[in-house]
C-alpha cells in the first residue's frame, strides 16, 4: 500500500504539522507515514535489561500528542494513510541506513524552518541522518501566530494553516 515515508518528530503537537502539510500537498497519495524520534539507549546494564521501546514511546508521547495523532489518523482515514510511531535507537549513519532499509522507506517529509526539540533526557534529532541519506526529501514550512492561545494544542491540527 503506497510509499513508506519517514517524518521526524519531537513528540509535540507542533511537530505534527509536517504530517498535516504533507497530506494536504499530496491529497491522492496512499502512504505509510512513520513518525520517528531519535533515542539513545541507556548505558547501565540494569536499565538495558528493563528497557522497553513501547514503554518509552508511551512515556515520551503524552496524552496530548497521542490525541493529536488520533485526530490526524481519523481526519485522513479515507485517504488510505497509515501513521505509526517509532524510535530510532542507532548512533551512526550506517545504522540509520539499516533502519530505513528495514522499513523500506523511500521518502522523507521534514520541516523547513521548525527546529525539532529533544524529547526526554536521551532524545536526539534525526534530521542530520535524514539529510545525509539518499532519500527523496520534501521540506514543508508553516507559520503559526505567536499570540494564539491554542498554540501547540491539538485544536490547531483541525484548522488549515
Amino acid at each position: 500500500m503506497g510509499e513508506n515515508i519517514i517524518v521526524p518528530i519531537d513528540f509535540t503537537v507542533e511537530s505534527l504539522f509536517t504530517v498535516k502539510k504533507f497530506l494536504q500537498h499530496n491529497p491522492e497519495t496512499e502512504c505509510n507515514l512513520l513518525l520517528v524520534h531519535g533515542y539513545r539507549m541507556p548505558l547501565s546494564i540494569t536499565e538495558l535489561l528493563f528497557f522497553s521501546k513501547a514503554a518509552q514511546l508511551r512515556k515520551l508521547a503524552g496524552n496530548e500528542f497521542e490525541e493529536a495523532v488520533t485526530i490526524l489518523k481519523n481526519k485522513y482515514a479515507q485517504k488510505r494513510v497509515t501513521i505509526c510511531i517509532d524510535l530510532f535507537l542507532g548512533y551512526n549513519q550506517a545504522s540509520f541506513q539499516n533502519f530505513i532499509a528495514g522499513y523500506t522507506i523511500t521518502q522523507a517529509a521534514i520541516p523547513k524552518s521548525y527546529r525539532l526539540k529533544t524529547a526526554g533526557g536521551n532524545g536526539f534529532d534525526i534530521m542530520k541522518f535524514i539529510k545525509r541519506s539518499d532519500l527523496k526529501i520534501t521540506e514543508f514550512d508553516w507559520t503559526i501566530s505567536v499570540g494564539v492561545p491554542e498554540k501547540n494544542h491539538v485544536s490547531e491540527l483541525l484548522f488549515d494553516l
